[in-house]
């Protein structure tokens, strides 16, 4: 990142997961599928959460990609459930691992946007639907979702990702992006043996790929979530799959105990560099 770039402000993280009975949604389809959610389930041990959070303020952008990665990364670090460092990636000749990570199917965050004396503008959500079978890999089928706006400025933004449950790393990420006059739709393919990545909507749309284990805006949030997020360590990572994305770089700044809604949280401070 440029020497010149403005820092971000300070966005805090939640970290809570309230476990809860039953299993989590999962996409019906074929028997492969089925196998790799019941070895998720095992493995994260059913976890469900649902969080209420209190609003913050997230940084105007500064760059059309990457300043995307990090205000979506300042939502899901405010707003959704983190239980601490989940370790590495399962190794990748294993097809049926499952990498340990603080979340799993059936995980929902809920939470609402405040902005200035407009006051509450917004409800959004970050949801695992359940575990699917993509190009003969389990992955997690991550949701985001946000609506809201001020007089005539609408938002509703709808983003999806296929995470792989073992290598995270994302598979697809679909968009559908409506924000005043702007809108757009679309789907990315991602091929990391071929470090290629299309657009399925608009064919002859692509390029390389920034990484051969590459991740989306929303695959980037779970992804933040596995790390230890250490007090005082700065993370950078070129894993955006776009390479003018690319380095996304957060330092940890302290912890802080927070009272929302939901209760009482232990929260990590992280700072968008």
């Amino acid at each position: 990142m440029p020497a010149t770039a403005r820092k971000g402000p300070a966005l805090r993280c939640r970290a809570a997961v309230l476990r809860r009975a039953g299993a989590g949604r999962a996409e019906p389809g074929a028997a492969a599928a089925a196998a790799a959610r019941d070895r998720v389930l095992a493995a994260t041990g059913n976890r469900r959460a649902s969080t209420g959070a209190r609003p913050i303020r997230t940084p105007r952008p500064r760059e059309s990609v990457q300043n995307r990665i990090l205000r979506s990364i300042g939502l899901i670090l405010a707003f959704a459930a983190v239980t601490g460092a989940a370790g590495a990636r399962a190794q990748d000749g294993d097809s049926s691992a499952v990498a340990p990570v603080p979340f799993g199917p059936g995980e929902r965050a809920t939470y609402k946007v405040r902005l200035g004396i407009f006051g509450t503008v917004g409800d959004g959500s970050m949801e695992i639907l359940g575990v699917e079978e993509l190009r003969e890999r389990p992955v997690y089928h991550i949701r985001f979702d946000l609506e809201g706006g001020v007089l005539f400025a609408k938002v509703d933004d709808r983003m999806e990702s296929w995470l792989d449950v073992g290598r995270l790393y994302s598979h697809r990420f679909f968009q559908d992006q409506k924000e005043v006059n702007y809108k757009r739709r679309r789907t990315l393919e991602f091929y990391p043996e071929s470090r290629r990545w299309e657009n399925a909507d608009k064919p002859g749309d692509g390029g390389e790929l920034a990484s051969d284990a590459p991740l989306d805006d929303v695959s980037f949030l779970y992804f933040v979530r596995t790390l230890p997020l250490e007090v005082g360590r700065t993370y950078t990572f070129n894993r955006y799959y776009k390479a003018s994305g690319n380095p996304v770089v957060l330092k940890v700044l302290r912890r802080e105990t927070v009272k929302v809604p939901a209760g009482t949280f232990e929260t990590v401070v992280v700072q968008p560099l």
